[in-house]
This record gives C-alpha cells, sequence and structure tokens, in this order.
C-alpha cells in the first residue's frame, strides 16, 4: 500500500511537471492542444507534453499564484505570459513584456498559435505547438507556421537556428556584414570604372595611329625591348579580366557566407 501510495504521487507530480505516463510510456491525447518541449539532448527531447485548457498561466516561482506551467531560468518572469482557448483558436500574450519568440520572432501582444509553432520563453525554454487535426486550418496560417523545407525535423536546433538567424538580422553584426557588401560592390563598380576607361584609352590610341588623315602607319623609333609598347585590349583579354572579377566576386560570397555561419555557430556557444 505504501509502494502503490508512493508510485501515485510519483505519476500526479510527473502529471503536474507535464508528463502523462501510461503503462506503455508517454501517451499523447491527439485530439487536444498541448505543447512538447525541444531540447537539445535528444534523450531529452520531446519529453514533457503539457496539455492547454482554456486559461493558461505559464511563469516562473510565484509567491501568490501557482502557475499551471512553471519553468525556471533566466528569463523566467513569475508570471511570464498566458495561453488561451478562444473560439478554436490558441493565443499565447506576454506579460509585462516577458521574453516570448514565435517562429524566432520576439511578440509582444497577444499572438495567434498554430500547429508546428516553435516558441521560446526566456533564454532556453523551447517548445513545439500541436494543435487538433482541423484546428487553425487557414491557409495564411499554414504558410507562416510551417518552416521553409518541408523536409526539415522541426526539432531544438532547427528552432535555435530559426531564433540565430532572425536575431543576425537585426544585430549590430548584420550592420557590419551588409557594409562589407556595399564597401564590395562600391569598389567593384570603381574597378570596372577604370578598367572602361582604360579601354576607350587604348581604343583612342589606337584611332589615332590608323586615323584616316595617316595614309600609313607612323615610322616608330627603334625600341627592341619594346617598353613603348601598347597593350592591345584583346577579346582574350577581356575575357581573362572578366573571368577574374566573377571569381572574385564568388570568393567574397562564399567568405561573407562563412561569416554568417561562423557568428551564428559562435552565437550558440555563448
Amino acid at each position: 500500500m505504501k509502494t502503490e501510495r508512493i508510485l501515485n504521487e510519483r505519476q500526479q507530480a510527473l502529471e503536474k511537471m507535464g508528463i502523462s505516463v501510461q503503462a506503455s510510456g508517454i501517451m499523447v491525447e491527439k485530439n487536444k492542444y498541448y505543447l512538447v518541449n525541444l531540447n537539445a539532448d535528444p534523450s531529452l527531447n520531446e519529453l514533457l507534453v503539457y496539455y492547454l485548457k482554456e486559461h493558461i498561466l505559464v511563469g516562473g516561482r510565484n509567491l501568490t499564484q501557482q502557475p499551471d506551467i512553471q519553468l525556471m531560468g533566466l528569463g523566467i518572469q513569475p508570471e511570464h505570459c498566458t495561453i488561451t482557448i478562444e473560439d478554436g483558436g490558441l493565443f499565447m500574450e506576454p506579460i509585462n513584456n516577458a521574453r516570448c519568440f514565435v517562429n524566432g520572432v520576439p511578440v509582444v501582444d497577444k499572438t495567434p498559435l498554430h500547429n508546428g509553432d516553435r516558441i521560446l520563453w526566456g533564454n532556453h525554454h523551447f517548445f513545439r505547438v500541436n494543435c487538433p487535426k482541423g484546428a487553425n486550418s487557414g491557409a495564411l496560417s499554414s504558410v507562416a507556421s510551417e518552416p521553409q523545407t518541408p523536409a526539415q525535423l522541426i526539432d531544438y536546433n532547427f528552432a535555435r537556428e530559426e531564433l540565430m538567424q532572425n536575431e543576425l538580422s537585426n544585430d549590430s553584426i548584420q550592420t557590419a556584414i551588409a557594409q562589407l557588401e556595399r564597401q564590395h560592390e562600391e569598389d567593384k563598380q570603381v574597378a570596372l570604372e577604370k578598367q572602361r576607361q582604360e579601354y576607350e584609352k587604348q581604343f583612342q590610341q589606337l584611332r589615332n595611329i590608323l586615323s584616316p588623315t595617316t595614309p600609313y602607319a607612323p615610322y616608330a623609333p627603334y625600341d627592341p625591348l619594346r617598353i613603348g609598347k601598347i597593350t592591345p585590349c584583346t577579346p582574350t583579354t577581356q575575357m581573362l579580366m572578366e573571368k577574374w572579377a566573377q571569381e572574385r566576386d564568388e570568393m567574397f560570397k562564399r567568405s561573407l557566407s562563412q561569416l554568417k555561419a561562423d557568428i551564428m555557430r559562435a552565437n550558440g556557444l555563448v
């Protein structure tokens, strides 16, 4: 009897934490709204299942009111946000500008949630939204919620990279990268302009030599080392210059892409 009582207490504690334990393991009721956790550790991924009622309070340690979903860690307020089910739709509303993200985008007002949406509360609590089949079936919501690549698994890494890409787009580092791109484009235009001027100069020199007023080519001074020889602008030279410029441009783009990847990796380590 004592063992059974302890097992019942453990099961109640697990259910309060969001783990629905059955005889065959963790069972999820497909006809309800619920959240599953996303964790970097595969053994802990999707272990927590939080069933959602009409009104859910998410927060940390609260002396006045016990939250329905209690979280701990950096960025979690005592009363963090509320999740409500209204008219067949699911909504989340932050409290007092709490740190809440949906699909990598910060939210400050009441925001609808759809099946497959990724939620971040605080600094590191990632969850995925699961809605009953047929709920929130609007075409616009499915486009906004699903990842760009349908084959992409919506896991912790996907949610974290999505968040980092959004933060990178609003970061001062992104401004510096954009400045690099602009500088590269300006340098390329300056180089093309110099090349055009050089071509025009050589073309004008050839026109002066082969002018109709000169019936024959003028005698040139003896120059055995060909120091004064004009380098003609031949199609082969122009093709080589264009190929070199294209390779330089592609190398710059590859380097910039590698820089962005390194910044995202560094942010993850931080």
